[in-house]
């Protein structure tokens, strides 16, 4: 009867280790300059093996890795309100215009919606609003998913939180206009980081506090002569070490992304301009 006791903990051992496996931490995040410091658990985001490969499944059978940004801001600007926003049922019509369900099964368009889901409401949750988005902060944060590498991604995050938004060669931001397109990346993150779990790590109303954090320090460290700083300032920073505080800024391109079977590592830094 000892030996069988000694069996049962075994397999409990073995359960342990399976569980231990899923919640892997492939990358920990610190959410701001201040929090990479102080190393502080409760300003860091953890993307685990089980989040990678749910994210990789959905890469995988969306195809959205295939379509590109400008696809994916026409896509949720044509269905905005007049106010610029975008409901639950705009954000569903849009992403059925971006990936073609006729190939795909039951199973996987469940997993799909439900995945996809997610990102709207960590969206919803963290502008701290009832149902509601708005259009180019989800259409900024969903480009993550869609082609291109992370400089074509920052160059049209640039341009749209402009300082002069109708100017369409802009590509200069004042804070918060780099606050803004920071937390729509980081809020993506998040998304990802709920894909496994119905709590994430970090609280959806801390991303703006945070965001406001980094562009604040961005700003100190790149001192620019006035109130804003370009596309280029910010990638001669980020060229320069600005890589070290914003490290998940690398994941802008999905190809970076584990698909969770790796062992962990930090993505690689590559220029921010190129």
């Amino acid at each position: 009867d000892e030996d069988d006791d000694d069996d049962d903990d075994d397999d409990d051992d073995d359960d342990e280790d399976d569980d231990g496996e899923d919640e892997q931490v492939m990358f920990a995040f610190p959410l701001s300059p201040a929090a990479a410091d102080q190393a502080e658990d409760s300003d860091l985001l953890l993307i685990t093996a089980s989040d990678c490969r749910s994210l990789h499944a959905l890469v995988t059978r969306s195809g959205l890795p295939t379509v590109s940004c400008d696809e994916v801001f026409a896509a949720f600007k044509s269905r905005a309100s007049d106010s610029g926003t975008i409901d639950k049922e705009g954000f569903d019509s849009a992403v059925r215009s971006l990936v073609p369900s006729t190939s795909l099964s039951d199973e996987e368009k469940q997993f799909l919606s439900f995945a996809l889901s997610r990102m709207f409401y960590a969206f919803a949750s963290a502008a701290d609003s009832v149902g509601k988005v708005q259009a180019v902060d989800l259409a900024t944060g969903m480009t993550m998913l869609a082609g291109g590498n992370k400089s074509n991604k920052l160059l049209l995050a640039f341009n749209t939180y402009s300082s002069r938004g109708d100017a369409e060669d802009d590509t200069s931001v004042d804070a918060s206009g780099l606050a803004g397109m920071l937390k729509c990346f980081l809020t993506m993150l998040l998304a990802v980081n709920s894909f496994n779990s119905d709590t994430t790590d970090v609280e959806p109303s801390s991303l703006k506090a945070a965001s406001q954090r980094c562009a604040t320090e961005i700003f100190k460290r790149i001192e620019p002569s006035g109130d804003t700083i370009s596309y280029e300032d910010f990638g001669l920073w980020y060229n320069s070490g600005g890589f070290d505080v914003l490290p998940w800024l690398e994941l802008l391109d999905v190809k970076k992304w584990p698909t969770g079977e790796e062992q962990p590592t930090a993505p690689a830094p590559a220029p921010a301009t190129s």
